[in-house]
């Protein structure tokens, strides 16, 4: 994974066109698959989200940002909702689909049960609004999944002998740069800030944090199936994905 020089003086970014004209191959690149990216999502990421999420089957559920939409083949839903900034190209018959952007979701007040948002608040620039957006649409009591690429994940120093990684960026303060993910597809606007960032926007909104945990490469696993050592060796010394699990009072 590439990541290109901080931007922070760039205009904002018209991320509907970004995902629009370039996310096809983004899709390609996660879904499931042979390429180790869909792997690490399949075997790490989804596994876990699963497991925060639990068994929805009596509540209304929003998928933000759903990407191919494979949560609804995952976890037992009552009613399903998702939304996205473009529209996916199969939308299963019994999904809600709205075409929007997380920071103006086109739902009423208290209207969920429950919102997973993964590997989205990465790509927002203004995560207050986000969080406020997230829990104005949530009722009482629901639950709100957060899945994000770890912020040390990409390009943060190196790896060194005697299993260490030497942590070289400067995360007191949020980055802006372009991103191009599995070396072809992107470039996307992709922010990348300090865990207490998104903590704190999240419980400046008015969630409750219940759950966090890291989540690292499966280390014998990936290098068996991909026999790429080299590739790996330094993101199995730091996580991968982190994930929270937070309730709206």
């Amino acid at each position: 994974m590439e990541a290109g020089p901080g931007l922070p003086s760039m205009s904002t970014p018209d991320v509907a066109w970004e995902w629009e004209e370039r996310g096809g191959c983004y899709r390609a690149t996660i879904a499931s698959g042979p390429s180790s990216s869909s792997w690490l999502r399949d075997t790490v990421l989804k596994p876990e989200i699963v497991r925060l999420l639990g068994d929805r089957s009596g509540d209304r559920v929003l998928d933000a940002g759903t990407g191919n939409g494979w949560l609804f083949e995952l976890v037992n839903i009552g009613e399903r909702h998702a939304c996205d900034i473009v529209k996916p190209e199969n939308v299963r018959s019994d999904v809600a689909f709205v075409q929007a952007n997380i920071a103006n979701l086109p739902y009423p007040a208290s209207h969920f049960d429950a919102v997973v948002a993964s590997i989205i608040l990465c790509y927002c620039e203004d995560l207050d609004v986000v969080a406020a957006e997230l829990h104005r649409v949530t009722a009482a009591a629901a639950t709100l999944v957060v899945a994000l690429v770890h912020p040390h994940f990409y390009r943060t120093g190196e790896a060194l002998d005697g299993d260490r990684y030497m942590i070289e960026a400067d995360l007191s303060r949020p980055e802006r740069f372009d991103i191009v993910i599995g070396g072809m597809a992107g470039p996307f606007t992709y922010y990348r800030r300090s865990i207490p960032d998104y903590v704190n926007a999240l419980i400046g909104a008015g969630w409750e944090l219940d759950e966090m945990t890291e989540l690292f490469v499966p280390r014998a696993e990936y290098e068996a199936r991909f026999r790429a050592r080299d590739l790996v060796r330094r993101s199995t010394r730091v996580p991968l994905f982190v994930t929270m699990a937070l309730t709206k009072p």
